[in-house]
C-alpha cells in the first residue's frame, strides 16, 4: 500500500481514530533506535539519463528563445 492509499483510508476513518493512529505512528518513529538508517530512496540521475538518450548534442532553451521573440 503506498502512502498516498494509506492517508485515503485514514481520512474515511472517525476523528477519533485517525488521532489515535497518528499517535501510535509518532510512537514507533520514537521507539526506532537512534542511528537506525532509514529506508533511503535511489533517485534516478537526469544528467546520465539526458546523455543516454540526447547523447553530447546540446538543447537549445527552447523557453528563453520564446521569450526574446515575444513581444512587451
Amino acid at each position: 500500500m503506498s502512502a498516498s492509499e494509506l492517508l485515503a483510508e485514514l481520512k474515511t476513518l472517525p476523528r477519533e481514530e485517525q488521532v489515535a493512529f497518528a499517535s501510535q505512528f509518532h510512537r514507533w518513529e520514537a521507539e526506532r533506535p537512534l542511528g537506525t538508517p532509514s529506508h533511503k530512496v535511489q533517485w534516478p540521475d537526469p544528467c546520465i539519463r539526458h546523455k543516454r538518450i540526447f547523447g553530447d548534442a546540446v538543447l537549445p532553451n527552447m523557453v528563453l528563445l520564446a521569450r526574446e521573440e515575444e513581444r512587451f
